[in-house]
């Protein structure tokens, strides 16, 4: 229970297998006998960090000298939390959580609701609360509110100050090199360079001991499927010459075909072990400990069942390599079908987050959480990033994934997982490159194709692979470079969907359909048709098969408003 958590309060904590250091002003940091927690001068370390520039010193070393903790940290990759004299600074995407608040008078800082409410057992109240869903993926309670009244979720654009009261800071999460003088591919070695640096060290760092070793050669572990993540991650860490295994899991809904079939595919083309893991029987005891661990924070997600039913215990290797973070800057938030621009007015981005939220309306905490996180990002933007931008990376990446993150610390005192994206100089890499290529995830394919051209015409996974026919893409490069709403996700759809992506031939702004509550239920991210009128695209291309159909379908979008040249269909065949 409460593996690798701390909590920072006035009290001295009585828990199993709990350490505590005297800090200032009166406040004791408590943590777990399995976190990493190194102290030096006026600054504690929480959590592993990594550094990603050869020409500085490793974090640790980095602290003794340190003046600015943001200048200093912005090279650092891993999982972590900076106290700085009375300031606690979370990892670049605030992947290890940072809880702050008041109870009863008394201030308190953790990694972890469910610490806060053994801590404070009897002395709290829960909220009225009910988690976002978008379809069978993501469930969250978004930040800066959570279930505990009076405690709040660091975001990772914030930084805290602590003496007999809370001072949220804002910090910009992407470095302040700029990188925008780089050609793509320039900036593309940059990132392989930053990463090469910081696996070059976790490959020497003994974790049970916690220090660096010459005489250590860690094996890493990749999870491998047919996506555009795991597939450049692999891409980088075989040209980096590690000791490199790879293993896809089992799903408990059903897998992408694509999945089953191109992980083995892409292991082979580069020389290393790969393995299936099946899921095994639902462990009681497991669930009853994920749950209580989380807090209840994560639904039934995949990594919950990959812990509860034991399929992370046949992981091989040393360290497992996560690659969740790179959704930040790719199409993901173009399924949410966002539409608001950050100037414009509060209450118009809240009714553009209940258009995709449909159980955020009346939702007490949810509801004025987002309301809270608005004030915010309108107080503090960020150049160079949208508001579907912010919603993806301080809610989805923050928040979502950060509540994943901690569910896996039940079992990383076996094997330690990093997650080699999570440095604000990346973000400031990623963030540089074309807006069109960040939307798509052709920046993704353009790194595999540089490092490991042999992987260029391996197929990646899509959405589509649920199909039970194929319909051939009447449109060919007609349609190259333009923005377009691909309305329908039955079979055509998805075999358009397929063919579009794979080919790059144009941007798909939003993927929309009737049915949407139900095909998102299969774990397909698609919206409902009423975004179309406030979304930008040159075309909508009717994927049916059925000329009766498009032309009712045709008639209610002009309905809508949309003009009828914009309004696209052809024939197409079963191929």
């Amino acid at each position: 229970m409460h593996n690798k958590q701390f909590i920072i309060t006035n009290r001295k904590v009585r828990l199993d297998n709990f350490k505590s250091i005297v800090w200032i002003d009166g406040y004791i940091l408590n943590y777990h006998n399995e976190l990493n927690v190194v102290k030096v001068g006026n600054s504690i370390l929480i959590g592993h960090a990594f550094q990603g520039d050869f020409n500085r010193k490793i974090p640790e070393e980095e602290l003794v000298s340190m003046d600015s903790p943001i200048d200093t940290y912005n090279t650092w990759n891993g999982r972590w939390a900076l106290l700085y004299k009375n300031e606690i600074h979370p990892d670049a995407s605030a992947q290890m959580g940072i809880f702050y608040g008041d109870i009863k008078g008394e201030l308190v800082i953790s990694s972890s609701l469910s610490l806060i409410a053994e801590v404070y057992k009897g002395e709290y109240d829960i909220n009225e609360h009910m988690p976002l869903e978008y379809n069978i993926l993501l469930s969250w309670i978004p930040g800066p509110y959570t279930i505990i009244n009076g405690i709040n979720r660091l975001l990772p654009t914030q930084y805290l100050r602590f003496d007999t009261e809370f001072d949220i800071c804002f910090r910009n999460p992407i470095s302040k090199t700029d990188y925008s003088m780089l050609s793509e591919e320039e900036i593309y070695k940059k990132i392989y360079e930053l990463q090469e640096c910081s696996f070059k060290y976790i490959e020497k760092y003994d974790f049970k001991c916690n220090i660096y070793t010459e005489d250590k050669k860690n094996v890493f572990n990749i999870g491998l499927t047919a996506g555009y993540d795991s597939r450049m991650q692999v891409a980088l860490l075989n040209r980096m010459g590690l000791s490199l295994k790879a293993h896809t899991f089992e799903r408990r809904k059903s897998t992408e075909l694509a999945d089953n079939r191109y992980p083995s595919i892409i292991a082979e083309i580069l020389g290393i072990d790969w393995e299936y893991i099946t899921i095994g029987k639902k462990q009681a005891r497991r669930v009853i400990e994920y749950n209580a661990h989380t807090f209840n924070s994560v639904k039934d997600r995949d990594w919950k069942w990959h812990y509860t039913c034991g399929q992370y215990d046949e992981v091989d290797g040393d360290i497992i390599v996560s690659n969740s973070i790179w959704e930040s800057f790719s199409d993901y938030y173009v399924s949410f079908g966002l539409t608001a621009n950050l100037n414009d007015r509060p209450e118009t981005k809240l009714d553009d987050l209940k258009t995709v939220f449909e159980t955020l309306e009346g939702n007490y905490v949810s509801e004025k959480s987002f309301k809270k996180y608005i004030e915010w990002v309108d107080d503090n933007p960020i150049k160079g990033l949208s508001w579907a931008d912010r919603i993806t990376f301080e809610q989805l990446m923050g928040i979502w994934d950060g509540n994943e993150n901690q569910g896996k610390d039940l079992f990383s005192h076996e094997k330690f997982l990093f997650n080699p994206a999570n440095s604000m100089e990346i973000f400031a890499l990623v963030t540089a490159l074309p807006k069109e290529k960040r939307q798509g995830r052709l920046w993704e394919k353009e790194i595999v194709n540089l490092f490991v051209p042999e992987l260029k015409d391996i197929p990646y996974n899509e959405p589509n692979t649920h199909v039970n026919q194929q319909f051939w893409y009447p449109y060919g490069d007609e349609l190259y470079g333009k923005n377009i709403i691909l309305y329908g996700a039955g079979n055509v759809g998805r075999s358009y969907y397929l063919q579009i992506t794979t080919n790059n031939s144009s941007n798909i702004v939003a993927w929309v359909d009737k049915k949407y509550k139900d095909i998102n239920r299969t774990g397909i991210a698609v919206n409902k048709p009423e975004i179309i009128p406030k979304m930008k695209y040159d075309y909508i291309i009717i994927a049916v098969e059925s000329k009766k159909v498009y032309e009712s379908i045709k008639d209610e979008l002009i309905k809508i408003g949309v003009d009828p040249i914009r309004i696209l269909w052809k024939e197409t065949k079963n191929v």
